[in-house]
């Protein structure tokens, strides 16, 4: 698969900017071999998830162990502005190109921040529950707080929370839905025998009211998932694994795509059939380099394309079938 990809990369020495200020533009610097075009450069902070929306807007969020930084184009990545965020660290997640929710990872703080504007001004719900972890939405109306045992679930658009505990022994690292419905989560296997054997992931048929436990049999913890259709999805692991069912989970089949010192963070796919994976090549953080992968059949067979910079990769979008962020 040929894909052109625009690369945004945050490396490891700076300071914060400051809110609204705009993200300093580099010379775009294009890699003809692996199709990689370098935008900007953030240092000291990582991207931890993007979000496209068919406006043209996209959305990232970079954090060191600090603060929290909002970013936003509505040019398709070209160029970014900073946002105001109601909280110094956290999660983001935006269920449109205007209506995004926020919420700490400070189990103290049981608010849940909701912005209606693109993140320009945020307001104050009560989450009435000491769940922190992922947030992420089946629909406008119906989002979870994915933490590993206490878990918060809205189904009014985050007007009001209600805490459930039908969660358990997974810590999560990412979850995904393909409708109001059905949906996953995945992430470091903990608990009681056998869910704390890597390669449980979780499975939702109610919009996150009550889960059940899925076996992929990967041996390694799962970090990244995508839900393309009730039957189909996709996972990759924190070693070397990448893992799709097409039977909604009742059986599975996984690939080894790189050494076991490797690592994928983030996978996004811009149809059923064309998709990306990234992450390292060394997981204990010592000389990390980015690893990514493509896939045009679903993930049944990967792709290996040159990454032009030493840095890992946590997080990625695909905006149309020939180009990613």
């Amino acid at each position: 698969m040929k894909t052109i990809i625009i690369l945004v990369f945050l490396a490891f020495i700076a300071s914060l900017c400051l809110a609204q200020d705009q993200i300093y533009q580099q010379f775009p610097q294009v890699d003809t071999t692996s199709g990689w075009t370098l935008v900007f450069s953030k240092p000291n902070y990582s991207i931890d998830r993007l979000q496209f929306f068919p406006e043209n807007t996209v959305y990232a969020v970079a954090s060191n162990k600090s603060f929290l930084i909002l970013m936003r184009s509505s040019d398709r990545g070209i160029s970014w502005d900073t946002l105001s965020t109601p909280i110094p660290t956290g999660y983001v997640f935006f269920t449109s190109a205007t209506t995004g929710y926020s919420s700490s990872d400070d189990p103290l703080i049981k608010y849940v921040w909701k912005t209606t504007d693109g993140g320009s001004s945020w307001q104050q719900h009560d989450r009435n529950s000491i769940a922190t972890g992922p947030l992420r939405f089946a629909d406008n109306d119906t989002g979870i707080i994915m933490a590993p045992s206490t878990t918060a679930r809205t189904t009014d658009g985050g007007g009001t929370w209600k805490e459930i505990h039908s969660i358990a022994d997974i810590v999560k690292l990412d979850g995904a839905f393909v409708n109001s419905k059905v949906g996953y989560g995945v992430g470091e296997a903990v608990g009681i025998f056998p869910h704390s054997v890597a390669g449980w992931c979780q499975k939702t048929t109610d919009g996150g009211a009550t889960w059940t436990f899925v076996y992929t049999g990967i041996p390694e913890d799962i970090s990244c998932c995508k839900v393309l259709n009730e039957k189909t999805v996709i996972v990759a692991c924190r070693r070397y694994f990448v893992g799709r069912t097409t039977d909604g989970g009742n059986t599975w089949d996984s690939t080894k795509l790189v050494s076991r010192s490797s690592e994928f963070n983030g996978m996004s796919f811009a149809d059923k059939g064309h998709g990306i994976i990234v992450g390292d090549d060394d997981n204990t953080g010592i000389n990390p380099h980015g690893i990514i992968y493509a896939t045009s059949d679903t993930g049944k067979t990967w792709q290996k394309q040159y990454s032009p910079i030493e840095s890992s990769f946590s997080s990625v979008v695909m905006i149309d079938d020939n180009i990613a962020i």
